[in-house]
């Protein structure tokens, strides 16, 4: 059996929320590069996740490419402000 990238995609997304949250209630409410660049990962497994199972890409799949480029981009944004 090998990996689910879907299942692995979304514990990547609820793990950036959570270390978002903590970072969010000790610092104040800046968002994390760590956060955009989890997000990213996560999202982009799960816009793979179609192709590699073999049902081929659906609409879902590059909705989720979609968020996973807002989420690099936002990845940019937040290190070239630091």
């Amino acid at each position: 059996m090998g990996i689910d990238y879907a299942f692995l995609g979304i514990g990547i997304i609820i793990g950036s929320w959570l270390i978002q949250m903590i970072q969010t209630f000790r610092v104040g409410k800046a968002m994390s590069p760590v956060f955009a660049i989890l997000q990213f990962i996560g999202i982009a497994l799960l816009a793979v996740n179609g192709a590699i199972i073999g049902t081929g890409m659906t609409t879902f799949d590059y909705v989720n490419g979609i968020s996973a480029i807002c989420a690099l981009v936002m990845f940019g944004i937040l290190i070239r402000k630091k």
